[in-house]
């Protein structure tokens, strides 16, 4: 069995200049599956949307941040409880 851990999701690098956007939609809730490079929310920019993306699978344990809110690059958004997996859907 594979030991469970928690990991980070956070704001990846948005780009020239752009240090900080909103988030535009959390698109997986607490308790959701989500496999390796899927998305967990969005961000939206003045110039560009950027899809944060879970960098391994499991299942999302927490949130730190809700629609609306202003996050900065490197900041931490989510909790993925790795190796985890959800019920059948």
């Amino acid at each position: 069995a594979t030991a469970l851990r928690e990991v980070s999701v956070e704001v990846p690098p948005m780009g020239d200049s752009i240090t900080e956007g909103s988030v535009a939609a959390v698109v997986k809730g607490v308790g959701e599956a989500v496999q390796t490079d899927e998305t967990v929310l969005q961000i939206e920019t003045d110039k560009v949307t950027i899809d944060v993306k879970a960098p391994e699978g499991g299942v999302v344990q927490g949130l730190m941040v809700a629609e609306d809110d202003t996050v900065v690059v490197g900041q931490a958004v989510a909790v993925l409880k790795a190796g985890a997996e959800a019920a059948a859907a």
